[in-house]
């Protein structure tokens, strides 16, 4: 077969965004994978042959594919099939006593009953449900639910005796678990979850590499093509990152992933590093990112760690994972071992405890250059994003909180943290590229409500918190692009549909180019392309 320079596939008619601070092109053409051109219609139309796939825009908006760079993909794929507790579902304790009772109903005696993604304070009572109504509608089945931040839960009675949980168990390091007037109510916070979900039934093989391909061909119908896993072992141990590399072999692996890998006492970094699984190693399919810590918890649970206290909630603020001295040790060995070190943070003492370790850490260009991250990076103060851009250390967040999250942390730390909480415009003003991102399971996964929450930073009550910190819409494209690209050192190969880069493109249902916020958040992907190939078509 001779070389033909014609496309295998066109797009055209329809605004085509490129890259930021680019006119829009028209029309893009595809060969071998990877985008030949952009341009107008009239400009790309030589280069349909009689075997090139023509996909007509009819006005339809294209884009560089989503890079949702920090999300948990087997998590995502379990809870697609477990209790479901979110607030688009139930809205009080009754109702989800109601969820919680059918699916023990259904499961034999025994049988754990596990999921989540509640709100507390969506429910109609704004509290958590107590051990003893678990115990009432599931007697026979150890019951335990992640409160929809991952940083808190709340069990059963043969839950907690399968951990060995009694009123008298002390804390854990790092974690709390709630006891009232002496008695337990059912709520463990932080690395307190660990003693029950540590007696909840392993996944086999299988079932995680299942987890990952539903979790992934979930994405895709969001116009995801890449995402970062935020906690390779969270689940599983080393079996997470087995179930990565037979996705990737067997074809199962449908979206371009970046992998963390748990570090600290409780990850599998001891395991790992001796493979040779390296920040950078792997294609452009499947490779090994960051070292993953944790330094503290969630603003809705009341962990994160902050420098004052919470509102209404006497002197707490908020947990610690590590000491100061501990954080310092294990991210100067992670750096010393070749990693990339992404860390979660939220509150402003969290963060200032891990820049602290960063800075220690970073003692050549090299260091510099590998871009560290602070996942979430909330509640963060002037003097830490000034000493951010000096260390060349890039922000992460979830935009998405605002939609679900701002009102809570405005009880939580009241409303003028809350409206300097995740500064977006700053951060790109600032040139420190702000990877945009879910953290799905704990938000629904779907992008544009994404996008349309960096345009409006608008609470579920319809506050807006820090309309000076919103961005355009092509910022926050670049945002979920690009930005995640550039974050896992892959801005040269994808997040631009640029000629030579992967054609990796998701179509909107509309030109949202044209749309307010709101319009665009109710908007939907029609089509993901990976590669070059049609990955997802929601009108086949």
């Amino acid at each position: 077969m001779g070389f033909s320079l014609y496309a295998d596939m066109l797009l055209t008619n329809g605004p085509v965004y490129v890259a930021y601070g680019q006119a829009y092109a028209q029309a893009v053409a595809i060969k071998d994978g990877k985008v030949l051109a952009t341009g107008s219609a009239e400009e790309l139309a030589p280069l349909k042959g009689p075997d090139t796939k023509l996909i007509d825009l009819e006005g339809r908006m294209a884009v560089p594919a989503f890079n949702d760079c920090h999300l948990h993909m087997i998590s995502l794929g379990r809870s697609l099939g477990e209790v479901n507790l979110s607030p688009q579902k139930v809205k009080s304790i009754p109702e989800a006593l109601t969820e919680i009772k059918k699916q023990a109903d259904a499961a034999n005696q025994g049988e754990w009953i596990y999921g989540g993604r509640y709100d507390h304070f969506e429910f109609a009572e704004k509290r958590h449900p107590t051990i003893a109504e678990l115990d009432s509608v599931a007697p026979n089945n150890p019951v335990y639910l992640k409160r929809r931040c991952g940083h808190v839960g709340v069990g059963n009675s043969l839950a907690f005796r399968a951990a060995g949980i009694d009123a008298n168990t002390p804390d854990p390091e790092g974690g709390h678990i709630q006891k009232l007037d002496g008695e337990l109510t059912g709520q463990l916070q932080e690395t307190a979850q660990r003693l029950v979900m540590d007696q909840i039934p392993p996944l086999t093989l299988d079932e995680v590499v299942t987890a990952i391909e539903d979790a992934a061909k979930h994405m895709l119908s969001f116009g995801v093509a890449s995402i970062m896993d935020a906690g390779v072992g969270m689940n599983e141990g080393m079996m997470d990152m087995a179930g990565f590399q037979m996705a990737r072999r067997d074809k199962r692996l449908h979206v371009r992933s970046y992998l963390t890998i748990l570090a600290g006492p409780s990850g599998i970094m001891e395991q790992c590093s001796p493979l040779g699984l390296i920040t950078g190693t792997g294609d452009d399919m499947l490779r090994i990112g960051p070292a993953k810590l944790f330094a503290d918890g969630s603003t809705g649970g009341h962990t994160a760690a902050m420098t004052t206290p919470y509102l209404n909630d006497g002197d707490n603020k908020g947990l610690f994972i590590y000491s100061d001295r501990e954080m310092n040790d294990m991210v100067a060995d992670y750096v010393a071992r070749g990693y990339q070190i992404a860390t979660h943070t939220i509150g402003d003492a969290a963060i200032e405890q891990v820049l602290t370790a960063y800075e220690r850490a970073i003692t050549n260009d090299e260091i510099r250059a590998r871009r560290h991250r602070l996942e979430h990076c909330g509640f963060v103060t002037e003097d830490q994003l000034q000493r951010m851009q000096k260390a060349n250390i890039l922000p992460i967040p979830q935009p998405c909180f605002f939609n679900h999250f701002s009102d809570l942390y405005a009880d939580a730390v009241g409303e003028e943290l809350t409206s300097k909480s995740y500064p977006m415009r700053t951060w790109v003003e600032r040139s420190m590229y702000p990877g945009a991102s879910t953290d799905t399971p704990v938000c629904p996964p779907d992008t544009l409500p994404n996008i349309a929450a960096m345009m409006t930073r608008k609470g579920p009550s319809g506050k807006i918190y820090g309309a000076d910190q919103t961005i355009d819409l092509d910022r926050a494209i670049e945002a979920m692009t690009f930005n995640g690209a550039y974050a896992a050192h892959e801005e040269n190969i994808k997040g631009r549909l640029l000629p030579g880069q992967l054609a990796d493109i998701a179509v909107i249902d509309r030109d949202i180019s044209q749309c307010d916020a709101e319009t665009i958040r109710q908007s939907h992907v029609d089509m993901t392309i990976v590669g070059g190939e049609i990955a997802f078509d929601r009108n086949a």
